[in-house]
C-alpha cells in the first residue's frame, strides 16, 4: 500500500509511524528518476479520488507530501519519496485525478546555483600546472574564460570539466553530483523475468577521434616610460638659450608612427663658461660710434646644459592563438565511420580582463528588481574591479560604497604567447576535460532497457550501476540512466534504463617523464610553434637609441672664426640633439597554432560486443 502524506514543512524528518497514513488514498502511483542532459531530476505522480474544489484553495499550507510504503516484508514504513504539487489538476470533473510532484526543495534555483557557484574557479596566484593532482583538480575543472560573465546563470556550465551529473536527491531533496560512469553501488538483477521486456539498442557512439578548437585572441601591449634616459648629455654650446627653448614637451612624437614619443624632457644643470671667447669682427658693423676704427672684438660666452630626455612606447600587437585537441578513443569496433569528427570551435573571453567578475548593474538581471549588493561582493564597473565596503540596495554607482582592488587577468598585457604560459596551460586542460566529457557523453552508446520487479528497484538511484546477465548480452554492469516505479493496484514493477560504454579493456594510459602531461586521466602532449616575435614587448624598457649632437661649441666656434659676423654664422648653426630610433614594429594580425594530441581516452568495458 502507498502512503501520500502531506507535511507542513518541506524538510520534516520522515516517522515511520506518523507519515505511514493515507491523507489521500492512492488508487495507483508512479515514482521516476531520469536524466534530462545534464541534471538527474526525480519526482512522482499518485491518482486519487478528485478532492473537489478545495484541492486548489490558495490558503492550503501543505505543498509538499511524503510517499512511502510498507510491504509485507518491512518491519517499517519506508519512505519512497518527497516533493512539491507541480501540476493543477484540470479533471476536477471527474471522479479521479493525478497530483504530480516534483523532487525539489522551495528555493530549488538557489541552491541549485550556490551549488555550481561553489565549483567555480576564477584566476589562481598559486596555480602549478606541475602540483599534485589535488591541488590542480579544481583550477583545471573550471575555467571562467571559455563561459559568459554571468555564467552562474547556468548552473549546468559549472559540470563542464567534470564526468558528473547533477542529482535531486528524491528523499532529502538535497542537490548532488553523481558520476556519469561509476555507480556508488552496484545492483545485481537476475535474468529471471525481464528477458522479455529486454531492449537494447546502439545510439550514437563517439568517432574514432574527436576534435575540438579553441581560439585565444588578446591585444599584446606594452606602454611605459624607459628605464633609462635616452638622451644624457653635457651639451656645450653657444647657442644655449635656443637649446634650452627648444626642448620637446612630453607627447611629442619621434618620427612618424614609430610608437616612441618624449615622456620626460628637462635641464638638469646649467653651467656658463668660465672664459669669454673673443672674436675679430667688422668695425662697421659692431663699432658703437661713428668713430673709425681700425679693428673691433666681440665676446661670447658659452655655456655648458645637461639635457635629459626620456622616452615613452606605446606597443599594441593584435595575437590569436588556434588550439586543436585531437581526442583517439579506446573503444571496441562498432558500426559508423571513422572519420574525425570537430564537436565545437570555442572563442575564449578576452584574456586581458577579469573573466570572473560581474558587471555592476542597478537592477537585478533576473527579478527586474533594485540589486542589492553585500560587503565583500565584487563588480566590474567602467572596466575598474571593485569591492562592496557598505551593504546597501543598488543605486547610482557610489564610489564610498565600494573600493577599487586590483583586477586579475589571465595574462600579463605584455605576453606573446598564452596556451604554454602557466595560465594557458591551465586553459588547455580544462578544454581537454571539456571535450572528454563531450566523447563520455557518447560512449554511454549502448542502452538498456527492461522492467523488473518493484521491491528490487526499490532502492535503486540513477546513483548506482546495476548488473544483469542474459544469454544475447553476456554480463552487462553499468550505470542506471533512469528508473521508474510502476504501481497500479495489485501490479507492481519498475523500468530501468542502462547507458553503458563500450571499452576496449585497455588500460588507463600513464604520463611519463618527457614530454606528455595529464589532466583528468587524460594523457596528451603538446606540439606548437615559437610565437612570431617582430618586436620584443618586454625589452622596450631597457631598448638603447642612437643619440648625436650637431653643431655643438667646437662646430660653432670652427665656424665663426675669422668671419666678418660670427653671431650670424652661429645663428644658423642652432646645437642640435637628434635621437635615432628603430620603429616599434606592428603587424595587423599574428596567428600561431598548437595541438594537443591526446592517448586513446580509457573507457569501461560495460559489455563485449562479439562473440
Amino acid at each position: 500500500m502507498l502512503y501520500l502524506s502531506w507535511v507542513p514543512v518541506w524538510n520534516t524528518p520522515f516517522d515511520p509511524d506518523a507519515h505511514a497514513r493515507e491523507d489521500e488514498f492512492c488508487i495507483r502511483g508512479s515514482i521516476y528518476e531520469q536524466e534530462e542532459g545534464d541534471i538527474i531530476v526525480s519526482g512522482f505522480e499518485v491518482e486519487i479520488p478528485n478532492p473537489g474544489l478545495g484541492l486548489l484553495s490558495v490558503g492550503r499550507a501543505e505543498r509538499y507530501a511524503v510517499l512511502s510504503e510498507r510491504l509485507a516484508s518491512d518491519n517499517i514504513a519506508v519512505e519512497l519519496a518527497r516533493g512539491r504539487v507541480i501540476a493543477v489538476p484540470s479533471e476536477l470533473g471527474q471522479q479521479t485525478l493525478v497530483l504530480r510532484f516534483q523532487c525539489v526543495p522551495p528555493d530549488e534555483d538557489e541552491v541549485l546555483k550556490a551549488a555550481a557557484d561553489a565549483l567555480r574557479t576564477g584566476e589562481v596566484d598559486d596555480y602549478d600546472p606541475n602540483g599534485s593532482a589535488e591541488d590542480r583538480d579544481a583550477a583545471e575543472s573550471y575555467d571562467a574564460l571559455f563561459h559568459s560573465r554571468d555564467a552562474s546563470d547556468d548552473p549546468m556550465s559549472a559540470l563542464a570539466g567534470r564526468l558528473e551529473l547533477w542529482r535531486w536527491n528524491r528523499k532529502t531533496l538535497a542537490i548532488e553530483r553523481t558520476s556519469m560512469i561509476h555507480g556508488d553501488a552496484v545492483h545485481d538483477v537476475h535474468h529471471n523475468g525481464f528477458e522479455d521486456t529486454l531492449s537494447v539498442s546502439l545510439r550514437n557512439p563517439p568517432r574514432k577521434t574527436t576534435r575540438m578548437r579553441v581560439v585565444a585572441s588578446w591585444t599584446q601591449e606594452a606602454k611605459g616610460v624607459q628605464t633609462y634616459p635616452a638622451v644624457d648629455h653635457n651639451v656645450q654650446t653657444f647657442s644655449w638659450q635656443d637649446l634650452i627653448q627648444s626642448l620637446p614637451q612630453p607627447g611629442t612624437p619621434v618620427g612618424e608612427n614609430t610608437g616612441w614619443h618624449v615622456a620626460e624632457a628637462g635641464i638638469t644643470n646649467f653651467t656658463p663658461g668660465e672664459f669669454l671667447d673673443t672674436f675679430d669682427v667688422d668695425p662697421a658693423k659692431y663699432a658703437l660710434n661713428d668713430d673709425k676704427v681700425a679693428t673691433c672684438q666681440l665676446l661670447l660666452q658659452p655655456a655648458r646644459v645637461g639635457v635629459q630626455i626620456r622616452l615613452g612606447y606605446d606597443f599594441e600587437q593584435q595575437r590569436e592563438e588556434h588550439l586543436t585537441i585531437h581526442m583517439p578513443v579506446a573503444q571496441q569496433d562498432v558500426l559508423g565511420d571513422d572519420k574525425v569528427e570537430t564537436v565545437d570551435v570555442i572563442h575564449l573571453a578576452p584574456l586581458n580582463i577579469d573573466p570572473a567578475t560581474r558587471i555592476w548593474d542597478m537592477f537585478d538581471p533576473v527579478t527586474g528588481d533594485m540589486a542589492s549588493y553585500e560587503v565583500g561582493d565584487e563588480r566590474i564597473y567602467n572596466g575598474k574591479k571593485y569591492r562592496c565596503v557598505v551593504a546597501h540596495t543598488a543605486m547610482p554607482f557610489i564610489p564610498a560604497f565600494w573600493q577599487q582592488v586590483p583586477r586579475k587577468a589571465a595574462i600579463d598585457p605584455a605576453a606573446a604567447r598564452y596556451f604554454d604560459t602557466d595560465r594557458g596551460i591551465r586553459s588547455t586542460r580544462y578544454a581537454i576535460r571539456m571535450l572528454q566529457r563531450r566523447v563520455y557523453v557518447r560512449a554511454r552508446c549502448l542502452e538498456i532497457s527492461f522492467q523488473c520487479d518493484w521491491q528490487t528497484a526499490r532502492e535503486m538511484s540513477c546513483r548506482d550501476a546495476c548488473r544483469i546477465e542474459n544469454r544475447k548480452l553476456g554480463e552487462v554492469t553499468a550505470k542506471i540512466s533512469s528508473i521508474k516505479l510502476v504501481a497500479d493496484g495489485a501490479k507492481r514493477f519498475a523500468e530501468i534504463t542502462l547507458l553503458a560504454c563500450l571499452g576496449d579493456s585497455s588500460e588507463p594510459p600513464v604520463a611519463d617523464n618527457g614530454t606528455e602531461e595529464m589532466t583528468s586521466d587524460v594523457v596528451y602532449t603538446m606540439t606548437s610553434t615559437s610565437p612570431s616575435t617582430p618586436t620584443v614587448a618586454s625589452q622596450l624598457a631597457t631598448r638603447a637609441h642612437w643619440v648625436d649632437v650637431f653643431n655643438d661649441y667646437s662646430d660653432q666656434w670652427m665656424a665663426a672664426a675669422g668671419e666678418p659676423d660670427p653671431v650670424e654664422i652661429i645663428e644658423n648653426m642652432p646645437t642640435r640633439v637628434e635621437i635615432y630610433v628603430n620603429s616599434i614594429r606592428e603587424e595587423d594580425l599574428l596567428t600561431r597554432q598548437l595541438t594537443a594530441t591526446c592517448e586513446p581516452i580509457w573507457l569501461p568495458r560495460n559489455a563485449l560486443i562479439g562473440s
